[in-house]
């Protein structure tokens, strides 16, 4: 919801000047209204200012990436393992033995903490 807050001000700021071409181009035959429509988008685009272009370059070559390579970062990093792993495993573990207690579920099988049978409760 930011980032859209963010583009859609930025835009205004820069200048963008939209019509509804589907508005403009309502009420004419239908053999004239797609030739209007293509004409009314392509005026809308070439009477944007130059900031908008400049914003949208900016936006897509700059900014984009940016948060691409801060999405790859945090991609990278995800892959838990070692002592993050094995404290997960046991509050996990933790979790659902607790749960086990609370609905009658029988324990873990020898040996291993980190399962729980839950086929048990069903009889």
């Amino acid at each position: 919801a930011i980032s859209m807050a963010c583009l859609v001000n930025g835009l205004a700021l820069a200048g963008l000047d939209m019509e509804n071409c589907e508005q403009f181009c309502n009420g004419r035959p239908a053999e004239e209204e797609a030739a209007c429509m293509a004409e009314c988008q392509a005026s809308t685009v070439e009477r944007q200012p130059a900031a908008v272009r400049t914003y949208m370059e900016v936006l897509f070559c700059i900014v984009v990436p940016f948060f691409q390579l801060i999405t790859a970062a945090l991609i990278y990093t995800f892959p838990v393992k070692g002592e993050r792993l094995e404290a997960i495993y046991r509050g996990q573990a933790d979790r659902f033995q607790v749960t086990a207690a609370v609905v009658g579920l029988t324990a873990a099988p020898e040996g291993r903490d980190d399962v729980v049978v839950l086929a048990s409760a069903r009889g």
